[in-house]
């Protein structure tokens, strides 16, 4: 009994230190990405601009909130799928009301994935890293690793098989949710389908003076809530909240794939 005791211990603390790892390089993702998009997160939109310009308001500053970029780091580095999109509405929404623009609210659903698969690809390849595919694993609770194999076609065959596998995985990663699940697609049905309160759910028809003199003819489309974006993305989008399950499925449905091809070229 002592000994299963001791196993199940050594198993939940390299768990434990697995997960923290995969934390930490979903924090340092999400800062990466955050950089990436920094010109994205300051800018203020077109349609801000102009429904400024037709209340006779200031233009909302350019900048971002850094408490707002702090929490969406930090909602990778404790929280969950659902934290991590209310972090990134918060990062895009620079005036404060708690509406997104359509364009908005897209690159807020790219902020939550992007950082996902980046990590998920970096911890990847770290675990193909820590040993041999082609040798057997330790006994649960040895210290003792299996050394790997020496022979050059071995080494070969082993680098093959390692880099078929990265090849795969970070197709997985870049594909699923552009291919399979179509994100671009699903967002414009959620903003399409929603209902929102905003300008009554309706275009605004408004005419914007020009610095020339003249006026422009400007159609506004209405903002979308959080609230209305999340009654109809969990009915309709619920991968946004299982992000890296909907990755590691499509991974295993390809590798799959892959030996049904490697049988049936052996058969043949």
């Amino acid at each position: 009994p002592k000994l299963e005791e001791s196993k199940v211990a050594i198993q939940d603390t390299a768990f434990e230190e697995a997960v923290l790892r995969f934390r930490l390089l979903l924090a340092k993702a999400a800062a990466t990405h955050a950089k990436k998009s920094w010109k994205t997160l300051t800018t203020v939109s077109d349609a801000d601009v102009d429904r400024a310009a037709v209340k006779g308001e200031t233009v909302p500053p350019q900048g971002v909130n850094i408490a707002n970029v702090y929490k969406y780091i930090f909602s990778h580095a404790s929280g969950s799928c659902s934290d991590r999109v209310d972090a990134a509405w918060a990062l895009l929404d620079r005036d404060g009301d708690g509406l997104l623009d359509e364009s908005e609210m897209h690159d807020m659903a790219f902020l939550c994935t992007e950082p996902v698969q980046s990590a998920l690809r970096t911890i990847f390849e770290e675990a193909l890293e820590q040993s041999s595919i082609r040798d057997p694993l330790p006994d649960l609770g040895s210290s003792v690793v299996p050394a790997p194999s020496k022979g050059w076609r071995q080494r070969r065959k082993e680098n093959k098989i390692k880099k078929s596998l990265i090849k795969t995985f970070n197709k997985a990663t870049k594909n699923h949710f552009l291919d399979e699940v179509e994100i671009n697609h699903r967002l414009r049905c959620i903003y399409a389908w929603a209902e929102k309160e905003h300008q009554g759910n309706k275009l605004d028809s408004v005419l914007v003076d020009e610095w020339t003199g003249r006026k422009r003819y400007v159609e506004l489309s209405p903002k979308i809530s959080l609230p209305e974006f999340r009654e109809v993305q969990q009915e309709h989008f619920t991968h946004l909240d299982r992000i890296c399950k909907e990755i590691l499925k499509s991974f295993r449905e390809d590798l799959w794939v892959q030996q049904g091809k490697g049988r049936e070229r052996a058969e043949l």
